[in-house]
């Protein structure tokens, strides 16, 4: 009886043990998993001025790149009264030489993203699409040239010394455009529509850059690491002007959402590429906006259809109908079969977990526009 009730006795604190250890491992499980809620609400978009992107914008300054930004501030005059005696020196002619032979808009600054600074050291791998669109890949011995004559300008004009001499002006534009910008939650916006996380994301403010923004992204271990390089507004004075509200929807949501949409585009594009007679009507306005080429014009409109459609959700219905109306000013009339697409995704996101889940039928409608428009196009 004693042995028996010994017995009884521990087997009730082996269950109890068992139980607690049990408990102990679920409340372990729960703090991680909020503890991982919580890096995620965490979050941000990343506001900065690079020493990259000014290095770049600055030689284009120099050698008169025509997508240098035509507001006219104060950090303009700065800059020439610095740099003007370097003009002619013989690395800012051949960095506007190799600018010229097909390496402009946002190829040195998607290339200079894969380097470290001011070491120009490889940090990261080229993608298919670095490589075989942006065509990296047959022209390594240029871009090696590239870095080079980067380096020399950095060190003849002692840059740094400059940009540091600059630090309270840039920390005066990036102070106030990041805490209105992380206001809204936009990381996580963009993140819940799309149904696909990405390492990180930056938003680079250059003074001397174009109005229109540009967007690139570079690949990680944690994901595509992204980036939007904004200008000031065109009638800027003195000093740079930014936008915050046409800047958020216009450009952050717009420039973060190409990097979502473009690599759909490439993954299907032997399927969408059978319907590239859409671009025939389209072609004038395309080419007047800067767009070549069917491949280019789908990733611009995936990129609008979806940022109608989550400048809708954030800012409302209004806001959204404006930049629509506005698009379809500017010819981008297929507009009016995607959207609808996207918003099928978007109200039943149990089907459609993620973006990519969706492009099936959004081939369809574009095989069906093709194949009732394609006949009657010349």
């Amino acid at each position: 009886m004693v042995n028996a009730a010994h017995e009884s006795k521990y087997c009730k604190k082996k269950h109890a043990f068992r139980k607690f250890t049990k408990m102990k491992l679920y409340l372990l499980t729960a703090i991680f998993c909020f503890h991982i809620i919580s890096l995620a609400a965490q979050k941000n978009i990343k506001v900065v001025v690079d020493e990259r992107v000014e290095l770049i914008t600055i030689t284009q300054l120099l050698f008169d790149y025509p997508l240098v930004g035509k507001a006219d501030i104060k950090y303009k005059n700065d800059v020439l009264n610095y740099f003007s005696r370097y003009k002619n020196e013989s690395c800012v002619e051949n960095l506007g030489r190799i600018t010229g032979n097909d390496f402009s808009f946002v190829k040195p600054f998607n290339y200079s993203f894969h380097f470290s600074f001011p070491g120009f050291k490889k940090m990261a791998v080229f993608s298919d699409y670095e490589n075989n669109v942006l065509g990296f890949g047959n022209r390594h011995d240029s871009l090696l040239k590239f870095n080079f004559y980067l380096k020399e300008f950095y060190r003849i004009s002692g840059f740094h010394k400059f940009f540091l001499s600059m630090s309270s002006f840039y920390d005066s534009i990036t102070t106030s455009v990041g805490k209105e910008i992380n206001k809204y939650n936009l990381v996580q916006e963009l993140e819940n529509y799309y149904g696909v996380h990405q390492g990180a994301y930056t938003l680079v403010l250059s003074p001397l850059f174009i109005e229109a923004g540009m967007s690139t992204w570079v690949k990680s271990t944690n994901g595509n690491n992204l980036y939007s390089i904004i200008g000031p507004n065109t009638d800027s004075k003195i000093t740079p002007d930014f936008d915050l509200r046409w800047l958020i929807q216009n450009l952050v949501i717009h420039e973060f959402s190409h990097a979502f949409c473009n690599p759909l585009v490439d993954k299907y594009y032997a399927q969408l590429q059978k319907d590239s007679c859409l671009y025939n009507p389209v072609k004038k306005a395309m080419l007047q906006q800067g767009i070549k080429g069917w491949r280019n014009t789908l990733c611009e409109l995936l990129t609008r259809a979806n940022e109608i459609i989550l400048v809708k959700k954030i800012f409302g219905k209004e806001d959204a109908e404006k930049i629509y109306n506005d698009y379809l000013g500017q010819k981008w009339t297929y507009l009016k079969i995607l959207i609808p697409i996207f918003e099928k995704y978007q109200s039943d996101r149990l089907k459609f977990r993620a973006i990519e889940d969706i492009m099936p039928e959004l081939i369809a409608c574009i095989d069906k526009e093709a194949g009732s428009k394609c006949n009657d196009v010349d």
